[in-house]
């Protein structure tokens, strides 16, 4: 049996309501108390990291995708690492119940937004957590009839990149955390890119739906698959476009249709959480990503290692290919960009759009859906 239990709020308010009513029925409800929680770890603001050791080198030694070459294995690193919440309790307990949260507002008997977990040891272990943000956590100690409440502890996890672990899918991560126009970030959990959903197990198809609550799958293949998810989410399917000057380019009247089609799903706020991704989720995703990310102000260097990231993954280095013989391909959409009209960057991203076909109303939507207020 587990000692160690997830819950979210709506569980630990129904587990907690019936152990608070079993109490009344003998007249002794428990009432937090303000007490002492000692050692715990982290605390104090203490920055934590989130992802493996390699793939967290290559985000702080990056220079060139020559330097992602010399970290470049063939296998999948992508796992991220759990964040691990330890503590003291004179005394002891019958068991703990830990809420982590990014709101300081966490009470033992549920609060929104917060993750909650029961445990009978000293430690619980959360992971996928968002980059670059400051968590808070509170935990409460259970002795009968009693609830001893702790301070508020905190912590801060890297800013560098947030993947996320999906039963047999690989190269899956989120979209968001990278920063944008006027310093405001892309939304994290929301926006999630990868390779084919094919072999998604059935743990993996819980993975989708509901721990990261995916609504709508965009297939960037031929358009023409037909989803594992069936109509458990809504899916769209393209042939898209990949980098520019080449028989698939964005460039290429061709696919400038399809194009549109994926980038128009972005302005549907009923759209998110989205999943997209086409065989390998490195090259007609990573220009789909390259894209939504321009439109959100990210800068070419930070989108770049967003891109050499797919590496790093089994499906994503699938073909033998290293960093620094495709990167080239990347650079050549902001060139392609740069050279569309003599606006700025930005403004010629938005005419190329506009003239595809996606209207400057959408193109304010989608920025108002991914964007961080």
């Amino acid at each position: 049996m587990k000692k160690t239990v997830r819950k979210t709020a709506i569980e630990i308010a129904a587990f907690i309501l019936a152990v608070v009513t079993a109490m009344l029925l003998f007249g002794c409800a428990p009432e937090p108390e303000q007490g002492e929680i000692i050692n715990a770890e982290p605390a104090n603001g203490e920055t934590v990291p989130i992802l493996p050791e390699l793939l967290r080198k290559f985000y702080t030694d990056y220079e060139s995708p020559g330097s992602a070459d010399m970290l470049y294995n063939l296998r999948d690193i992508y796992k991220p690492i759990p964040v691990k919440l330890s503590w003291t309790c004179e005394g002891g307990a019958d068991y703990y119940v830990v809420g982590l949260s990014l709101n300081k507002d966490i009470d033992i008997t549920g609060s929104e937004g917060t993750e909650y977990f029961v445990t009978v040891d000293n430690s619980v272990e959360a992971i996928e957590l968002f980059c670059g943000k400051t968590y808070y956590y509170r935990v409460f100690a259970v002795r009968g009839e009693e609830a001893l409440a702790s301070v508020y502890f905190s912590f801060k996890t890297e800013d560098y990149l947030r993947t996320v672990s999906v039963g047999g899918v690989s190269n899956t991560r989120d979209l968001g955390g990278k920063t944008g126009t006027g310093g405001k970030k892309i939304k994290q959990g929301i926006i999630y890119r990868g390779a084919n959903v094919d072999g998604v197990t059935k743990q993996g198809k819980v993975d989708f739906l509901e721990k990261l609550g995916i609504k709508t799958e965009i297939d960037l293949r031929t358009g023409t698959e037909i989803s594992v998810f069936h109509k458990n989410i809504n899916v769209v399917s393209v042939k898209a476009p990949m980098y520019t000057d080449n028989s698939m380019g964005i460039n290429n009247p061709d696919y400038m249709p399809e194009l549109a089609k994926e980038i128009k799903v972005f302005a549907d706020p009923e759209s998110y959480p989205i999943y997209f991704h086409c065989a390998i989720g490195r090259d007609r995703t990573g220009t789909l990503a390259c894209l939504i990310q321009m439109l959100a102000g990210v800068d070419q260097e930070t989108i770049e290692k967003d891109f050499v990231a797919s590496f790093f993954s089994e499906a994503g280095s699938a073909d033998g290919a290293l960093p620094s013989s495709h990167v080239n391909n990347l650079r050549n959409i902001f060139k392609f960009i740069d050279n569309y009209s003599n606006g700025s960057r930005m403004k010629n991203l938005e005419k190329f759009l506009n003239d595809i076909g996606v209207t400057n109303e959408e193109i304010k939507a989608i920025r108002a859906n991914i964007m961080e207020d």
